[in-house]
């Protein structure tokens, strides 16, 4: 397409999430031409002046400049390789695949065929996180020594029966984790790096679901710093809770809120106190932010290096650590053992095909 327009195509049009990239789209200046999901005619397309494609194929031979891949997330993967081998541009939700060799591999093909490949981790243009990744790069908390994640992601059982994929090793590579998890996992990898070792336990509480529901980790940073995650479809609790405790200070975030606690005093200082209850005054700074960051600031991004050519953190690249992590979760739940990372990424897509290949032979027994 030689236009100055930017014309997307989209994969997987009934996806729930749709609505918001036909919004960040028409936002972004770009245009629908086409589009394909083999169900009906897809709620929220009316009216869309692109082609209704028949298949994939058929879709690729339109030649739109950027596929948005909203596939099923086993189907992101051969997804994203087929659009990227048709010379496209991809925007694909979480997540890129289901094990990180995959990943790596179509970031490498990505690379080769010279094609921009962005995951739709938005959460990271959020002014609260950007806020609180600025404070701990900039060292203006000190040493970060503790790091706490709690998120209560409800869901009914309605969720998981409404889309049968959920919630099964064989449609998501798990559950909790690969589903609600790979936003709050990419802030933690994002902002402090990636972990040394994990120990983490999975559990059912309430969903008569083939995986996970809740998820409980420890994790070690190589820094020293220790952190805890915890979150769950099957509790109503604080939406997102954040925790940072360093040397000169801690932080919280909860949403838009973002409250600073600058210590009056180095550490060291107060470690040389004379009073052994000596009280460490703090400066209590809260900020209300804007809360932006949804899938308009990911097209955005996009179409600005598209026109500058500059690299980006939106693209797959930048975004490894968050699912090497979920990996390395789900190895150290499965066996209930401590994992170091890097993981052995080619054992866990052999671990990961035996629980997808397992699952489909338990499904369709007599």
């Amino acid at each position: 397409m030689t236009t100055d327009t930017v014309h997307f195509g989209i994969l997987g049009a009934h996806a729930t999430i749709a609505a918001k990239h036909l919004d960040a789209i028409a936002a972004a200046g770009g245009a629908v031409t086409a589009y394909f999901d083999p169900g009906p005619e897809p709620p929220g397309f009316t009216g869309v002046p692109g082609t209704r494609c028949r298949d994939l194929g058929e879709l690729l031979r339109t030649a739109p400049d950027v596929i948005a891949v909203l596939s099923p997330s086993n189907r992101h993967a051969d997804d994203v390789e087929a659009c990227l081998r048709a010379e496209a541009d991809v925007v694909v939700e979480k997540p890129l695949a289901l094990d990180i060799g995959r990943a790596a591999d179509l970031i490498r093909l990505a690379d080769r065929l010279n094609r921009r490949l962005v995951v739709c981790l938005q959460h990271r243009f959020r002014e609260s996180v950007q806020t609180v990744r600025d404070l701990v790069r900039s060292g203006e908390l000190g040493s970060v020594q503790t790091v706490r994640l709690l998120v209560c992601e409800p869901r009914t059982a309605a969720y998981y029966t409404g889309r049968r994929w959920r919630g099964t090793w064989a449609g998501e590579g798990g559950g909790v984790l690969m589903n609600q998890a790979p936003h709050y996992v990419d802030l933690l990898t994002d902002v402090f790096g990636l972990p040394s070792s994990v120990v983490a336990r999975r559990r059912r509480q309430q969903h008569t679901i083939q995986t996970e529901d809740t998820i409980d980790c420890l994790i070690d940073w190589p820094s020293g710093c220790v952190g805890s995650l915890h979150i769950s479809t099957a509790e109503r609790g604080p939406a997102e809770l954040l925790e940072v405790i360093g040397t000169g200070g801690w932080i919280t975030l909860s949403g838009t809120q973002v409250t600073v606690h600058r210590f009056a005093t180095a550490f060291d200082r107060y470690l040389a106190e004379p009073d052994p209850f000596a009280v460490s005054a703090a400066r209590t700074e809260p900020r209300v932010l804007d809360g932006a960051g949804g899938h308009r600031a990911i097209y955005q991004e996009l179409l600005r290096i598209r026109r500058t050519g500059e690299r980006s953190r939106i693209e797959a690249v930048h975004c490894l650590d968050g699912l090497h992590l979920a990996n390395a979760i789900t190895l150290s739940g499965l066996d209930d053992v401590h994992v170091e990372l890097p993981i052995d990424a080619a054992g866990y897509a052999e671990r990961l095909a035996v629980l997808m290949t397992g699952e489909r032979a338990e499904q369709t027994a007599p």
